[in-house]
């Protein structure tokens, strides 16, 4: 994991606004002008309107999406493919405003909060996960990731700090009392790292439907689960 690439992303990100810039998609943009509807017709029956799906299309949608992720995909070694720029969902600011006032809500109990945020595959939950490391970095906020098995990262005031997986009794006194006050987020991952579980303030996992993978450790965290939204239709013209 190269450092240098890990620093870029700090000295960028805590405390600054991240590059980013604004747009607007039309509707004329992804289907004919002056058509009210978008049809997507089925491909055997083309035309035929009990094998079609029609979706009502804004007339024109405005986006704000950070630019450079691509090369925070490689920083942060993610698994999957990360696109150049990050198209902010309408759904993102409100799934994590819910989050954090459920959290506030929690602060007089000694639970912490674990989550799972899941939906349909491709629909946006890992890169929901950049959208809230970088969010949160811009206000100082400490946050641990783990986007594969092998190691993590904890952004905080400090710098940031990786620590490989393999031996999680010696990293105990290491990294215990810095997850205390950190939110992690984890994603690409069967379950998230043991001492997110155990120590984390706030722990969210992107994860796939398919509950089997992530259902035994949230019971046993008493914890709860969100499903993603699918994007709208002018949020997936804009993505693509």
């Amino acid at each position: 994991m190269s450092t240098d690439e890990l620093s870029s992303f700090f000295t960028n990100a805590w405390g600054k606004t991240w590059s980013r810039r604004s747009g607007t998609i039309f509707k004329t943009d992804i289907c004919k002008e002056n058509t009210s509807l978008m049809e997507a017709l089925d491909d055997e029956t083309p035309g035929n309107r009990y094998g079609a799906v029609y979706l009502e299309i804004q007339d024109q949608f405005h986006y704000i999406c950070y630019e450079g992720i691509s090369a925070v995909g490689k920083a942060l070694k993610m698994a999957e493919e990360v696109h150049e720029v990050l198209v902010i969902q309408s759904e993102f600011p409100l799934l994590r405003e819910s989050i954090e006032c459920k959290k506030n809500r929690l602060k007089r109990y000694p639970q912490r909060q674990r989550m799972v945020v899941t939906g349909q595959p491709g629909i946006g939950k890992t890169t929901f996960l950049l959208y809230l490391l970088i969010h949160r970095l811009e206000h100082k906020l400490p946050t641990a990731v783990q986007f594969n098995n092998d190691a993590i990262i904890i952004f905080n005031e400090t710098g940031f700090h990786i620590h490989g997986t393999d031996d999680q009794l010696d990293l105990e006194n290491t990294v215990s009392e810095m997850l205390e006050e950190c939110w992690a987020l984890a994603a690409n991952v069967t379950q998230p790292f043991l001492l997110f579980r155990v120590h984390a303030q706030c722990l969210i996992q992107a994860a796939p439907p398919n509950a089997y993978r992530w259902r035994k450790w949230l019971t046993q965290q008493m914890g709860s689960y969100m499903v993603m939204d699918l994007p709208q239709v002018m949020e997936i013209a804009a993505i693509v």
